[in-house]
């Protein structure tokens, strides 16, 4: 449990996530942010903006899966307020590697209240790197927010984790891989 003053925070799947955590090596939160959003853009380019928001949430997660990240989808969460507990008052799209907060959206214009949803979740929950992805948009680009709360230093990767070239080969391989599913064969050639 996470106590910050006056909200104590809890979620039904914190222990886990704990546990795997323990069986694989941590990745930076950077890192694990550039995945969620590469991997959104291979779906969007994919299956373009015509799915349920459901589907998205279920591709991703198992796309996140398969590139070594743990994955909690709809977590729910609660927390305390002036000694009164509120159980399952909200559920984060997604949860990755228990530090990067995913709310997804599937509509066809951006609303303010998204953004003031998943930082409210990532206040709740103390996390710091959030994104609202709205896969509804023409443009993926245009339907992404990036939401940090309280960022530290260290989370930030040096400019050359960027400048290797082995993260492109990654995602080209990823984007190979969603087309052909995409297409119906499942696997990439």
């Amino acid at each position: 449990m996470k106590d910050t003053g006056s909200r104590m925070l809890h979620g039904k799947t914190r222990a886990k996530s704990a546990k795997f955590a323990k069986e694989r090596p941590t990745m930076n939160i950077e890192t694990s942010g550039k995945n969620v959003l590469d991997t959104a853009f291979a779906i969007h380019t994919a299956f373009g903006s015509g799915l349920l928001e459901k589907a998205y949430r279920v591709i991703l997660a198992a796309e996140l899966r398969r590139l070594g990240h743990v994955v909690e989808e709809e977590k729910t969460c609660g927390f305390s307020f002036n000694g009164a507990q509120y159980e399952n008052m909200f559920r984060v799209d997604l949860l990755v590697d228990d530090a990067v907060i995913v709310e997804l959206k599937s509509v066809c214009r951006n609303e303010r209240v998204f953004a003031k949803q998943c930082l409210t979740y990532m206040r709740l929950l103390d996390k710091r790197l959030g994104f609202v992805i709205n896969f509804g948009m023409p443009s993926l680009r245009d339907g992404i927010v990036r939401l940090v709360n309280n960022l530290e230093k260290e989370d930030v990767p040096d400019v050359a984790d960027f400048a290797r070239g082995e993260k492109a080969s990654e995602q080209g391989e990823n984007f190979a891989y969603l087309a052909n599913f995409a297409r119906g064969k499942g696997t990439s050639e």
